[in-house]
C-alpha cells in the first residue's frame, strides 16, 4: 500500500504539471485561500476543517471558464493534511456572477503516514462572485473514497487573487 500511494500522489502531480504546460500562454495566473468542511455521510460525522492555499490557472475559452488548481490543505485538529488537484469549469452569468462545476481528486492522511494516504474523487456546484482581480466562491462538493469505504460531504469557500 506504501508504495501505491505515493505512486498515485506522484502521478497526480504529473499529470497537473503536463497539463499546465501544454495551455501555457493562454491562462492567468491566481492564488487561492480558503476552506472546508469535512463530514461523513450519511452519518454527518466532523471529519475535520481545513484551512488551504494553492494556485491556479484561468484559462477563458468561449463558453466557459476551466481553472485548474492544485493545493495543500491541513486540519489542525486532526493533524491531517493533503494536497488537491481540482478543475473548476466556470459559466459566467454576467460581469459579476458565474456558476461553478467542480471536479477535485484529494490526497489525505496523518503526519508523515504516506502509506495510510486516502484519495478521493469529488464533484459539485459552486459559484463565483468576482470583485475586479479578487473571485470569492462559496461551493460544496461530494466526496468518494478510491481506497476507503464511503462518502464526504464538503461545503467551502475559497478566496483568489488574479494576478
Amino acid at each position: 500500500m506504501k508504495n501505491i500511494g505515493r505512486k498515485s500522489l506522484a502521478g497526480m502531480v504529473i499529470a497537473l504539471t503536463l497539463f499546465w504546460a501544454g495551455t501555457a500562454g493562454a491562462q492567468d495566473l491566481a492564488v487561492n485561500a480558503g476552506a472546508i468542511e469535512v463530514m461523513a455521510i450519511p452519518d454527518e460525522i466532523h471529519l475535520g476543517a481545513y484551512p488551504y492555499l494553492g494556485g491556479s490557472l484561468v484559462i477563458p475559452t468561449k463558453e466557459v471558464t476551466l481553472v485548474p488548481g492544485l493545493s495543500v490543505e491541513w486540519s489542525p485538529e486532526f493533524n491531517r493534511w493533503g494536497f488537491v488537484a481540482n478543475l473548476v469549469l466556470d459559466r459566467p452569468l454576467n460581469d459579476r456572477i458565474g456558476l461553478d462545476l467542480n471536479l477535485a481528486l484529494t490526497h489525505d492522511q496523518e503526519g508523515n503516514k504516506w502509506d495510510e494516504a486516502v484519495f478521493l474523487l469529488g464533484f459539485g456546484p459552486g459559484a463565483s462572485i468576482f470583485l475586479g482581480q479578487w473571485t470569492i466562491s462559496p461551493s460544496f462538493c461530494f466526496f468518494r473514497g478510491l481506497n476507503v469505504p464511503g462518502w464526504t460531504f464538503v461545503p467551502g469557500v475559497n478566496i483568489s487573487y488574479l494576478f
